[in-house]
């Protein structure tokens, strides 16, 4: 991943020890803590999706960020944040689950929730902005679906990497 994101971003590795049953959540406060403590207004997070648990969705997954957090298609995800059209904007979402955990999340969000705390479940993190949304009315916007069923969204990443080869092949990317 680093191969694509450090051309476009400033980019931190937040790493946890073996077996990384902190799961997103070192990750996510640091996020957190950054946008705030620096005051930025975007950050793209991202996360390794399965460095220490391999499965067969990952891959794809990791592919699927590579052409939408990547120009020109970053600038969709940057536009609705800076136009003040959603506080999180992200590739899938149902309601307030960040399929992934691959986002944009402005400094607005960061900044109407608590500060983040360890929860050791793992799909805690995926809903993190449910928990803590009670309240702070933090909008998302996903790009490629904004209201996807967890049945359909890896049918959905495969038709985005066939839609994206076919572009490749006819040098329309």
């Amino acid at each position: 991943m680093l191969e694509w994101l450090l051309p476009e971003y400033e980019v931190y590795s937040v790493y946890q020890k073996y077996p990384g049953n902190l799961y997103e959540y070192p990750a996510l406060r640091f996020a957190q803590w950054f946008s705030l403590f620096y005051n930025k207004s975007i950050i793209l997070y991202v996360h390794t999706k399965g460095a220490a648990n391999k499965g067969k969705h990952q891959e794809e997954v990791r592919l699927l960020w590579k052409h939408e957090f990547t120009y020109p298609r970053n600038k969709l995800y940057i536009w609705t944040l800076k136009n003040n059209l959603s506080d999180i904007s992200l590739p899938f979402r149902n309601g307030t689950c960040t399929w992934f955990n691959g986002m944009f999340i402005s400094r607005r969000a960061f900044s109407k929730i608590n500060k983040i705390k360890f929860i050791g479940l793992r799909h805690y993190y995926e809903s993190l902005f449910r928990y803590t949304n009670k309240e702070n009315n933090i909008r998302l916007k996903g790009i490629l679906n904004d209201s996807i069923s967890p049945y359909k969204v890896f049918s959905q990443v495969k038709e985005f990497l066939k839609y994206y080869e076919t572009i490749k092949k006819n040098d329309f990317y």
